[in-house]
């Protein structure tokens, strides 16, 4: 005799959010952007309504999918997850919650106002699972492991030659490394003159306003700050869940490129991390036309794993507009790919 499950979905409530934070730190998919702190942090920095749908087999979470739905004038836009491409692709344990979570995910493309609905694909849960979708977009997802025989000694063997010369040329300028979780100020103006200086999107005032209110420093983030003779000259940011540490912000004073002290920081937070029993280091995703950045995961002992955006988009809703008006009008949102607007835009104006 086959027993039925009885399958309920039901959107996130708080007297079941020590449920889903359970049920995200021991899938092997698991990371920092499905939890429940990193919701409430999104919901400070980006536009939209949280939307996270959990399916529950015989009263056991046995799926979830995370998503922010916003308004704008070109129609509502969903993904899973918004802000510079936080992983939110389901996370199940059974089939049957894969299935109920796919439906779910095209009873949204159905809806007449949705014109464009994005999941970000996770390198480390089920990549071969694909939700229904129009268009896609690659990323390579890039970590180290660190938990390996031999401990930190084996994983500085293991990087590429010229990282290990730049952790020894830090250390010879005289820079030294410490966690200074006040720091988000010294971050922050740092992070936005890296990125005026390559033309790249900077993270907004609310990110810097809300991390350190959602999450607690020490157990949930770490900002390490690289000194010479007493002055600040880098700083990295990175989140702390489950097994694995989330490498975040990264930010380098330009005087201070030729010290290395961005090898000494990395260096130092790895150690760190072996020592409080992290398996993990995530680099996050990188761009298959972003060559300078893999290569530069990729000297640190970085493994690969590619993965998808899985992107449904109404025909003709917004391929003919410009991405920068986009960007206004989601902000902190992936509505389509660049290289397809840009074509479209081509073709509307041959």
């Amino acid at each position: 005799m086959t027993t039925v499950s009885q399958i309920e979905v039901k959107q996130l409530r708080h007297q079941d959010e020590r449920a889903w934070d359970a049920f995200v730190a021991a899938h092997p998919g698991g990371a920092l952007t499905y939890s429940v702190r990193y919701r409430e942090m999104l919901k400070r920095s980006v536009p939209g309504q949280a939307i996270y749908l959990g399916v529950w087999e015989d009263g056991i979470l046995a799926g979830v999918l995370p998503m922010f739905r916003m308004s704008g004038p070109y129609g509502d836009v969903i993904n899973c997850l918004p802000f510079f491409g936080s992983a939110g692709s389901p996370l199940v344990r059974t089939e049957a919650a894969w299935e109920t979570l796919s439906r779910a995910w095209r009873d949204v493309t159905r809806d007449e106002k949705v014109v464009a609905a994005v999941s970000v694909g996770n390198p480390f849960g089920h990549r071969e699972r694909r939700l229904q979708h129009t268009v896609d977009d690659q990323r390579i997802g890039q970590f180290t492991t660190l938990d390996r025989d031999g401990g930190a000694d084996a994983l500085f063997e293991a990087f590429d030659s010229s990282a290990r010369r730049n952790v020894r040329r830090a250390e010879k300028s005289g820079t030294r490394v410490g966690v200074e979780n006040d720091a988000v100020d010294f971050l922050q103006a740092l992070h936005e003159d890296n990125m005026a200086a390559i033309g790249g999107r900077a993270k907004p005032n609310a990110f810097f306003d809300a991390f350190p209110e959602v999450f607690a420093p020490d157990r949930d983030y770490r900002i390490y700050v690289a000194r010479r003779s007493g002055k600040p000259t880098a700083a990295l940011l990175v989140f702390d869940f489950a097994n694995t540490v989330e490498y975040y912000i990264p930010a380098i004073a330009h005087e201070a490129r030729e010290d290395q002290p961005m090898a000494l920081i990395l260096w130092t937070a790895m150690c760190d991390a072996i020592d409080r029993g992290f398996r993990k280091w995530n680099w996050g995703g990188t761009w298959t036309t972003q060559t300078g950045v893999y290569r530069f995961k990729k000297k640190w002992a970085a493994e690969e794993l590619p993965y998808s955006y899985d992107i449904f988009l109404r025909p003709n809703a917004v391929t003919g507009t410009p991405l920068d008006r986009l960007l206004a009008a989601y902000p902190g949102y992936y509505v389509a790919p660049a290289a397809l607007l840009e074509n479209r835009a081509r073709e509307g104006s041959a």
